[in-house]
């Protein structure tokens, strides 16, 4: 979607600004499967360009993964130890989506 900032008088931005993305630098993207409206779709299609990226999505949890799960913290400081690969991820199998009471 483009916005013209006309009120603004800002000027129209950089075609290559939306432009995906692309390199090979280890890269790990997390997401929340309740990261918003469209959280977990823009970490897909940022790893589409990125030749060595992990995509890693935390069952229950939001935008804020880093400030509620002591799983996605682990892991984020295994990835900066070791950033190509090699990291431990075991603790996302121990998240689950908690149930909701609709009664």
């Amino acid at each position: 979607m483009r916005v013209q900032a006309t009120g603004w008088d800002v000027g129209r931005a950089n075609p290559e600004v939306e432009t995906p993305a692309h390199g090979d630098a280890p890269t790990l993207l997390m997401s929340g499967t309740f990261d918003g409206p469209v959280g977990t779709r823009w970490a897909a299609a940022a790893a589409t360009g990125l030749s060595h990226s992990r995509r890693l999505v935390f069952p229950g949890l939001g935008h804020s993964s880093l400030l509620e799960s002591d799983c996605a913290r682990s892991i984020l400081v295994g990835y900066f130890d070791h950033p190509s690969g090699g990291y431990d991820t075991s603790c996302l199998d121990t998240l689950a989506v908690p149930p909701f009471d609709t009664g």
